[in-house]
């Protein structure tokens, strides 16, 4: 935003990033894990949100922003409410 100043700036800031053709294992690596047994370490104690989009979502917002010449910061995340992990 410096560079360009507040009217000319548009900065998308979004969740975890997800969608069709995926091949990070982000969802499938816990239940595989889950499925060989035994003890399982977990990043967290099932209170941390965790809040995603889906790619096609996060493309269809930002070509609208685009296309009316929107400039802001944008935290950009769902669903509403988040799963917790």
């Amino acid at each position: 935003m410096k560079a360009f100043g507040k009217e000319k700036s548009l900065i998308i800031r979004p969740g975890a990033v997800i969608g069709p053709f995926d091949n990070n294992n982000f969802f499938t690596y816990w239940v595989v894990r889950i499925r060989f047994g035994g003890e399982v370490l977990a990043p967290s104690d099932g209170d941390r949100p965790l809040q995603f989009i889906d790619t096609r979502d996060l493309a269809s917002f930002t070509n609208t922003l685009i296309e009316q010449k929107i400039s802001s910061v944008f935290i950009v995340t769902g669903p509403n409410e988040p799963i917790l992990f």
